[in-house]
């Protein structure tokens, strides 16, 4: 696997790979809290999407994440400065299949917090998944690879968990690690 810093490392990144975010070096209790409860330093997770400027044909690489209330796209480079792990999107998941609903969403689809919290109680007991409108950030990535082809029953898991299934049984490939 490559370890690389940042901007060395983001032209490696595919549309549709997954980008976990690990815990921020400066102190943040978002990511602390979140941490503690998992039990690990990855706090957060996107889907990564190239997206061209139609003026200028500059590629600009993005992450759609579940998070602050809703679905929303931002620089990747917003988090540049915090160690990430990309998971390459196998091959017989098809990109095309969820791009429209990742984009499409983008300021509408609600953002969960008690099914996030839920999420990370439920890797210590049996849970079961509970009904409750809007989304998390892995459980947007667990469903948009979902409806790409990608063999998973239980969306409803935090983003440490995810890579750990993902990378572990699933046998996911790393792409990269970026480092701060």
């Amino acid at each position: 696997m490559k370890v690389l810093p940042y901007n060395q490392g983001r032209d490696l990144i595919k549309n549709g790979d997954i980008v976990t975010v690990l815990r921020p070096k400066k102190f943040s209790l978002f990511a602390s809290t979140i941490s503690f409860f998992t039990g690990s330093p990855i706090y957060h997770t996107g889907i990564a999407v190239w997206l061209t400027n139609e003026t200028t044909s500059e590629k600009r690489l993005f992450l759609v994440e579940a998070m602050d209330s809703r679905r929303r796209i931002i620089s990747l480079s917003e988090y540049s400065k915090q160690d990430l792990h990309v998971l390459a999107m196998p091959n017989y998941v098809n990109f095309q299949l969820f791009a429209d609903d990742l984009l499409a969403k983008i300021n509408v689809a609600p953002y969960s917090y008690l099914k996030a919290i839920w999420s990370g109680i439920k890797q210590y007991c049996w849970l079961p998944t509970i009904n409750e409108e809007g989304e998390f950030c892995s459980e947007m990535v667990a469903k948009m690879w979902k409806k790409g082809g990608f063999p998973i029953t239980d969306t409803c898991i935090n983003p440490a968990e995810m890579e750990r299934i993902f990378v572990n049984v699933m046998h996911v490939e790393y792409r990269c690690w970026l480092t701060s």
